[in-house]
Protein backbone atom coordinates (compact mmCIF):
# COMPACT_ATOMS: atom_id res chain seq x y z
CA UNK A 1 0.00 0.00 0.00
CA UNK A 2 1.36 3.41 -0.98
CA UNK A 3 1.54 5.92 1.84
CA UNK A 4 -0.53 9.09 1.76
CA UNK A 5 2.55 11.30 1.48
CA UNK A 6 3.73 9.42 -1.64
CA UNK A 7 0.28 9.68 -3.21
CA UNK A 8 0.19 13.40 -2.43
CA UNK A 9 3.60 14.01 -4.03
CA UNK A 10 2.67 12.03 -7.16
CA UNK A 11 -0.60 13.92 -7.49
CA UNK A 12 1.18 17.28 -7.16
CA UNK A 13 3.95 16.24 -9.56
CA UNK A 14 6.70 17.13 -7.09
CA UNK A 15 9.65 15.10 -5.84
CA UNK A 16 9.33 13.20 -2.61
CA UNK A 17 12.36 14.06 -0.54
CA UNK A 18 13.73 11.08 1.36
CA UNK A 19 16.28 11.61 4.10
CA UNK A 20 18.18 9.16 6.23
CA UNK A 21 18.23 10.52 9.76
CA UNK A 22 20.69 9.53 12.45
CA UNK A 23 18.93 9.20 15.80
CA UNK A 24 20.39 10.88 18.88
CA UNK A 25 22.04 8.60 21.42
CA UNK A 26 19.55 7.33 23.97
CA UNK A 27 16.54 7.85 21.66
CA UNK A 28 14.77 4.81 20.23
CA UNK A 29 13.78 4.58 16.57
CA UNK A 30 10.19 4.14 17.69
CA UNK A 31 10.20 7.37 19.72
CA UNK A 32 11.92 9.30 16.90
CA UNK A 33 9.34 8.09 14.36
CA UNK A 34 6.44 8.94 16.68
CA UNK A 35 7.79 12.44 17.31
CA UNK A 36 8.26 13.17 13.61
CA UNK A 37 4.98 11.60 12.49
CA UNK A 38 3.11 13.73 15.02
CA UNK A 39 4.35 16.88 13.19
CA UNK A 40 1.91 17.01 10.27
CA UNK A 41 0.64 15.28 7.15
CA UNK A 42 3.61 16.23 4.96
CA UNK A 43 6.28 14.32 6.87
CA UNK A 44 6.40 10.58 7.43
CA UNK A 45 9.09 8.69 9.33
CA UNK A 46 9.63 4.95 9.51
CA UNK A 47 12.34 2.56 10.59
CA UNK A 48 13.93 0.22 8.09
CA UNK A 49 16.15 -2.83 8.08
CA UNK A 50 16.12 -6.29 9.57
CA UNK A 51 17.54 -5.46 12.98
CA UNK A 52 15.31 -4.95 15.99
CA UNK A 53 13.44 -1.67 16.37
CA UNK A 54 15.37 -0.90 19.55
CA UNK A 55 18.83 -1.30 17.99
CA UNK A 56 18.28 0.87 14.91
CA UNK A 57 20.45 3.96 14.73
CA UNK A 58 18.78 5.59 11.71
CA UNK A 59 15.29 6.14 10.37
CA UNK A 60 13.92 7.15 6.99
CA UNK A 61 11.98 10.41 6.78
CA UNK A 62 9.93 11.14 3.66
CA UNK A 63 9.07 14.77 3.17
CA UNK A 64 6.60 16.41 0.81
CA UNK A 65 8.30 19.59 -0.51
CA UNK A 66 5.61 21.77 1.10
CA UNK A 67 6.95 20.64 4.50
CA UNK A 68 10.65 20.62 3.63
CA UNK A 69 11.29 23.92 5.39
CA UNK A 70 11.39 22.18 8.76
CA UNK A 71 14.45 20.26 7.63
CA UNK A 72 15.90 23.23 5.80
CA UNK A 73 15.70 21.24 2.58
CA UNK A 74 15.66 23.38 -0.53
CA UNK A 75 15.03 21.85 -3.94
CA UNK A 76 14.66 23.53 -7.30
CA UNK A 77 14.24 22.44 -10.90
CA UNK A 78 17.34 22.82 -13.06
CA UNK A 79 18.05 21.82 -16.68
CA UNK A 80 19.36 18.28 -17.08
CA UNK A 81 21.96 19.54 -19.52
CA UNK A 82 22.68 23.22 -20.00
CA UNK A 83 23.52 22.59 -23.68
CA UNK A 84 20.06 21.11 -24.26
CA UNK A 85 17.60 23.25 -22.29
CA UNK A 86 14.60 21.57 -23.93
CA UNK A 87 15.75 18.10 -22.86
CA UNK A 88 13.95 18.38 -19.55
CA UNK A 89 14.48 19.29 -15.97
CA UNK A 90 15.61 17.54 -12.82
CA UNK A 91 15.41 18.40 -9.14
CA UNK A 92 18.54 19.63 -7.40
CA UNK A 93 19.06 19.64 -3.65
CA UNK A 94 20.53 22.81 -2.19
CA UNK A 95 20.86 22.07 1.50
CA UNK A 96 19.80 20.02 4.48
CA UNK A 97 19.76 21.62 7.90
CA UNK A 98 17.46 20.48 10.66
CA UNK A 99 16.32 23.69 12.30
CA UNK A 100 12.98 22.54 13.67
CA UNK A 101 13.71 22.27 17.39
CA UNK A 102 11.16 19.50 17.78
CA UNK A 103 13.18 17.27 15.44
CA UNK A 104 16.57 18.31 16.83
CA UNK A 105 15.60 16.62 20.08
CA UNK A 106 15.48 13.20 18.39
CA UNK A 107 17.62 13.57 15.25
CA UNK A 108 21.36 14.17 15.30
CA UNK A 109 21.98 14.45 11.56
CA UNK A 110 20.18 14.08 8.23
CA UNK A 111 21.44 13.26 4.77
CA UNK A 112 20.25 11.98 1.41
CA UNK A 113 20.55 8.27 0.84
CA UNK A 114 22.15 6.83 -2.27
CA UNK A 115 19.64 6.33 -5.07
CA UNK A 116 18.43 2.80 -5.70
CA UNK A 117 17.11 -0.04 -3.65
CA UNK A 118 18.97 -1.70 -0.79
CA UNK A 119 21.44 1.13 -0.25
CA UNK A 120 21.65 0.39 3.48
CA UNK A 121 21.20 4.10 4.22
CA UNK A 122 24.60 5.04 2.89
CA UNK A 123 25.10 8.76 2.66
CA UNK A 124 24.89 10.34 -0.76
CA UNK A 125 27.81 12.77 -1.22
Amino acid sequence: MTSLIIQEAIKAGVPLIELMCKIRKGISAELACEEINRYNDGVEAYAYGDDSFESRKSIVVQIHPKRAECFGVTVMRVPINENYPNAGMKWKLHSIDIFCERFRSVIEDAYLSQPGAHDDAQQWP
